[in-house]
Protein backbone atom coordinates (compact mmCIF):
# COMPACT_ATOMS: atom_id res chain seq x y z
CA UNK A 1 0.00 0.00 0.00
CA UNK A 2 1.43 3.37 -0.94
CA UNK A 3 1.37 6.50 1.18
CA UNK A 4 -1.42 8.14 -0.83
CA UNK A 5 -3.73 5.17 -0.44
CA UNK A 6 -2.95 5.03 3.28
CA UNK A 7 -3.85 8.71 3.73
CA UNK A 8 -7.08 8.20 1.76
CA UNK A 9 -7.92 5.24 3.98
CA UNK A 10 -7.32 7.21 7.19
CA UNK A 11 -9.32 10.19 5.91
CA UNK A 12 -12.19 7.91 4.90
CA UNK A 13 -12.13 5.99 8.17
CA UNK A 14 -12.19 9.16 10.28
CA UNK A 15 -14.93 10.79 8.23
CA UNK A 16 -17.08 7.64 8.33
CA UNK A 17 -16.53 7.39 12.09
CA UNK A 18 -17.69 11.01 12.33
CA UNK A 19 -20.76 10.08 10.31
CA UNK A 20 -21.56 7.18 12.63
CA UNK A 21 -21.04 9.29 15.73
CA UNK A 22 -23.12 12.11 14.31
CA UNK A 23 -25.91 9.78 13.32
CA UNK A 24 -25.95 8.31 16.83
CA UNK A 25 -26.04 11.83 18.23
CA UNK A 26 -29.03 12.79 16.06
CA UNK A 27 -31.01 9.58 16.53
CA UNK A 28 -30.27 8.86 20.20
CA UNK A 29 -28.75 11.77 22.12
CA UNK A 30 -30.94 14.52 20.64
CA UNK A 31 -34.09 12.45 21.14
CA UNK A 32 -33.22 11.73 24.77
CA UNK A 33 -32.36 15.37 25.31
CA UNK A 34 -35.73 16.75 24.20
CA UNK A 35 -37.88 14.26 26.13
CA UNK A 36 -38.87 14.99 29.73
CA UNK A 37 -37.77 18.58 30.32
CA UNK A 38 -36.25 19.75 32.65
CA UNK A 39 -34.96 16.40 33.93
CA UNK A 40 -33.42 15.57 30.55
CA UNK A 41 -31.22 18.68 30.71
CA UNK A 42 -30.00 17.79 34.19
CA UNK A 43 -29.39 14.20 33.11
CA UNK A 44 -27.35 15.28 30.06
CA UNK A 45 -25.32 17.68 32.19
CA UNK A 46 -24.50 14.90 34.62
CA UNK A 47 -23.78 12.47 31.79
CA UNK A 48 -21.44 14.98 30.08
CA UNK A 49 -19.75 15.98 33.32
CA UNK A 50 -16.41 14.38 32.45
CA UNK A 51 -16.68 13.57 28.74
CA UNK A 52 -19.01 14.73 26.00
CA UNK A 53 -19.52 14.00 22.29
CA UNK A 54 -17.20 16.87 21.41
CA UNK A 55 -14.28 14.90 22.84
CA UNK A 56 -14.82 12.26 20.14
CA UNK A 57 -14.62 14.84 17.38
CA UNK A 58 -11.59 16.62 18.86
CA UNK A 59 -9.58 13.53 17.89
CA UNK A 60 -11.26 12.68 14.58
CA UNK A 61 -11.37 16.18 13.10
CA UNK A 62 -7.64 16.93 13.17
CA UNK A 63 -6.83 13.40 12.05
CA UNK A 64 -9.19 13.77 9.09
CA UNK A 65 -7.76 17.19 8.25
CA UNK A 66 -4.15 16.03 8.29
CA UNK A 67 -4.77 12.84 6.34
CA UNK A 68 -6.97 14.54 3.74
CA UNK A 69 -4.43 17.33 3.30
CA UNK A 70 -1.65 14.76 2.91
CA UNK A 71 -3.73 12.87 0.33
CA UNK A 72 -4.37 16.09 -1.59
CA UNK A 73 -0.66 16.89 -1.69
CA UNK A 74 0.22 13.30 -2.64
CA UNK A 75 -2.29 13.19 -5.49
CA UNK A 76 -1.97 16.82 -6.59
CA UNK A 77 -0.78 15.93 -10.11
CA UNK A 78 -2.88 12.78 -10.34
CA UNK A 79 -4.30 12.30 -13.85
CA UNK A 80 -7.20 10.25 -12.42
CA UNK A 81 -8.45 13.35 -10.58
CA UNK A 82 -8.35 11.98 -7.04
CA UNK A 83 -7.21 15.36 -5.72
CA UNK A 84 -10.56 16.93 -6.70
CA UNK A 85 -12.50 14.21 -4.91
CA UNK A 86 -10.42 14.73 -1.77
CA UNK A 87 -10.82 18.51 -2.04
CA UNK A 88 -14.58 17.99 -2.34
CA UNK A 89 -14.52 15.93 0.86
CA UNK A 90 -12.47 18.65 2.57
CA UNK A 91 -15.07 21.20 1.43
CA UNK A 92 -17.90 19.10 2.88
CA UNK A 93 -15.95 18.76 6.12
CA UNK A 94 -15.23 22.50 6.26
CA UNK A 95 -18.95 23.25 5.90
CA UNK A 96 -19.82 20.87 8.74
CA UNK A 97 -17.22 22.55 10.95
CA UNK A 98 -18.55 26.01 10.10
CA UNK A 99 -22.11 24.94 10.95
CA UNK A 100 -20.89 23.41 14.19
CA UNK A 101 -19.00 26.51 15.31
CA UNK A 102 -21.58 29.06 14.17
CA UNK A 103 -24.78 27.28 15.13
CA UNK A 104 -24.13 24.44 17.59
CA UNK A 105 -21.36 25.79 19.84
CA UNK A 106 -23.48 28.68 21.21
CA UNK A 107 -26.48 26.38 21.78
CA UNK A 108 -24.34 23.71 23.41
CA UNK A 109 -22.83 26.31 25.73
CA UNK A 110 -26.34 27.31 26.85
CA UNK A 111 -27.24 23.65 27.22
CA UNK A 112 -24.22 22.99 29.45
CA UNK A 113 -23.89 26.22 31.42
CA UNK A 114 -27.08 28.33 31.49
CA UNK A 115 -29.74 27.92 34.16
CA UNK A 116 -31.88 24.87 33.39
CA UNK A 117 -34.98 26.92 32.53
CA UNK A 118 -32.99 28.89 29.91
CA UNK A 119 -31.60 25.66 28.45
CA UNK A 120 -35.10 24.17 28.26
CA UNK A 121 -36.48 27.30 26.56
CA UNK A 122 -33.62 27.28 24.03
CA UNK A 123 -34.15 23.60 23.21
CA UNK A 124 -37.91 24.06 22.83
CA UNK A 125 -37.41 27.05 20.50
CA UNK A 126 -34.69 25.50 18.38
CA UNK A 127 -35.48 21.79 18.34
CA UNK A 128 -36.57 21.54 14.70
CA UNK A 129 -33.86 23.90 13.49
CA UNK A 130 -31.20 21.92 15.40
CA UNK A 131 -32.50 18.72 13.85
CA UNK A 132 -32.45 20.14 10.31
CA UNK A 133 -28.89 21.44 10.72
CA UNK A 134 -27.83 18.11 12.25
CA UNK A 135 -29.25 16.14 9.34
CA UNK A 136 -27.60 18.52 6.89
CA UNK A 137 -24.25 17.98 8.64
CA UNK A 138 -24.76 14.23 8.33
CA UNK A 139 -25.55 14.58 4.63
CA UNK A 140 -22.35 16.58 4.12
CA UNK A 141 -20.31 14.03 6.07
CA UNK A 142 -21.79 11.15 4.08
CA UNK A 143 -21.14 13.01 0.82
CA UNK A 144 -17.51 13.56 1.83
CA UNK A 145 -17.18 9.87 2.67
CA UNK A 146 -18.56 8.85 -0.73
CA UNK A 147 -16.12 11.22 -2.44
CA UNK A 148 -13.22 9.63 -0.55
CA UNK A 149 -14.43 6.12 -1.35
CA UNK A 150 -14.56 7.18 -5.01
CA UNK A 151 -10.96 8.36 -4.76
CA UNK A 152 -9.95 4.98 -3.31
CA UNK A 153 -11.87 3.17 -6.08
CA UNK A 154 -9.81 5.05 -8.68
CA UNK A 155 -6.64 3.52 -7.27
CA UNK A 156 -6.84 0.78 -9.86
Amino acid sequence: MDFGLFTLFVATLTLMASFGGGLFDVLVNEENLVRGFPDSITHVRNYWKYRNPGDFYKVLSPLFGLSALAATVWYWSDPAGRQWLVLGAIGCFALTQAITVIYFFPGNKILREAPVDEAVAMMQRSRKTRLYWDYFRQLLTLTGSVLLLSAIAKHG
